[in-house]
């Protein structure tokens, strides 16, 4: 049974609320289900070793929950990024091996919209042409780069349900518009206006197509088309060139789970963003059409996080990233510590081991390791060829318990071999790296430690 933590500062009591959906919904699965509020709830580096976490006052009431990464899904909710703390412990229980929806990386590019534009464009997406202003000086440059043409839409950066965002109608209140907004600090970018009478949000699950809803225009003189303003929305259905775009910009995104917003102006497609942390619709009212399963269905926001839970509850759907470690790091084998050199030209069908005394008998083996002695059952036999010659030898293989940085030791496949003349005792392959979602950078080493002091004590950052 696996474990779900939500990182929210939802307070849960609206009923429409994804998290709040989220957890009953739970509940009624038999999922364990913890809301993590944020700003109160804390890790402390000692809590993060092998397959276990603590995190302290995870209710803002004092208790602490235990739970193990390897069967734990964190969602991360949108406000996770916007203060130290909850950046901390995003990154903290991510670095802990959990399954991410979303990793912090692809949910600060969606909380930025200028840089998510920029990503955008990068992968040859349509997206209103968009220009950051920081000051009076920069206004001319970013209304030329945009087309040049009034009005104009102003946004922060960040910001959500359509707070932060502004139609500008001329240049004089432009200026008086931006003077205000960056005398409270704030970031602000220009997009080029496009006159649509509705906007699609389309929901991507793990590159799938999940749900589509169209979010019309309904409030008088209100350019924004944002349900949370209380406008009006109905499923859609998707066409093809549709989906092909909205899948490209979730890719891009990087988002195992988003909400891409598209419009079609002078018959082309445009994405406007890419929502890291998007609602569910309402509990009870027909939003969205759904994808998830063999038919199309018209589906309340209920049915809508159900189909969520109903994915997510299958590890064989978890997805985890790539950990970029160095070309020589850490390892334990049996308990004891070795530097190992991480090759990616080795294909031997498991990792190799210095061992001395190696004795075979009734399918057993004898053999030791920094002199301590061993015997454990041959698990195969095989031919190693050096330098893709003719020339090799036959090792027997075994398994034995090793981790790498703070992972949780396991039993893997390695083979004897006496590397007496070589400079490192244990030779990891590629196929355990592929295994383990590592990825290798030859200019690095060292990079996972020999615990995980790459990760930072969070207890100053919480309380």
């Amino acid at each position: 049974m696996i474990t779900i933590i939500c990182l929210t500062k939802s307070e849960g009591d609206d009923k429409n609320d994804t998290v709040y959906k989220l957890e009953k919904q739970a509940q009624k699965r038999g999922i364990s289900f913890y809301k993590v509020s944020l700003g109160e709830a804390f890790v402390i580096d000692n809590d993060l070793f092998g397959d276990k976490i603590t995190i302290h006052n995870f209710d803002g009431e004092g208790n602490k929950i235990n739970i193990k990464p390897s069967e734990t899904a964190c969602i991360v909710r949108g406000g996770a990024l916007t203060d130290i703390a909850g950046r901390g412990l995003t990154k903290s229980l991510e670095e802990a091996g959990m399954f991410m929806i979303n990793r912090y990386v692809p949910m600060e590019l969606c909380a930025n919209k200028f840089t998510s534009s920029i990503a955008l464009k990068k992968a040859n997406i349509n997206t209103p042409r968009t220009a950051l202003v920081t000051n009076e000086q920069s206004i001319d440059i970013a209304m030329k780069e945009i087309g040049g043409k009034l009005p104009v839409i102003a946004k922060t950066i960040t910001g959500a349900e359509g707070i932060g965002v502004m139609k500008i109608e001329s240049k004089e209140s432009l200026t008086s518009v931006l003077q205000g907004l960056w005398k409270h600090n704030a970031e602000i970018i220009l997009q080029e206006f496009m006159d649509i009478e509705y906007d699609v949000r389309t929901l991507v699950l793990d590159g799938q197509i999940f749900a589509a809803m169209k979010r019309m225009q309904s409030i008088k003189g209100d350019f924004r088309t944002n349900k949370s303003l209380g406008n009006q929305y109905e499923p859609y259905d998707l066409s093809e060139e549709e989906k092909k775009i909205v899948i490209k910009a979730a890719e891009t995104s990087g988002c195992y789970w988003c909400g891409v917003d598209t419009i079609v102006n002078d018959g082309k497609i445009y994405v406007l963003e890419v929502n890291g942390s998007p609602g569910t619709g309402d509990s009870n009212e027909i939003s969205y059409m759904n994808y998830y399963g063999d038919k199309k269905t018209k589906v309340n926001g209920s049915k809508m996080v159900d189909n969520l839970l109903d994915y997510i509850e299958n590890k064989d759907n978890w997805a985890f990233p790539k950990t970029s470690v160095g070309v020589i790091e850490w390892c334990k084998v049996e308990g004891m510590k070795f530097k190992a050199k991480l090759d990616t030209g080795n294909s031997a069908g498991g990792i190799s081991i210095h061992a001395t005394d190696i004795k075979e008998k009734n399918g057993s083996v004898s053999f030791k390791i920094n002199g301590k002695t061993f015997n454990k059952k041959i698990e195969d036999r095989k031919m190693i060829y050096f330098g893709g010659g003719d020339n090799g030898e036959e090792r027997l293989f075994v398994k034995l318990n090793m981790s790498i940085g703070n992972r949780k030791s396991k039993p893997v496949l390695f083979n004897l071999d006496n590397r007496e003349d070589a400079i490192y005792d244990v030779l990891i392959n590629k196929g355990y790296m592929a295994d383990e979602n590592l990825v290798v950078d030859p200019s690095k080493k060292f990079t996972l430690g020999e615990s995980v002091k790459h990760v930072s004590t969070f207890r100053e950052m919480y309380i």
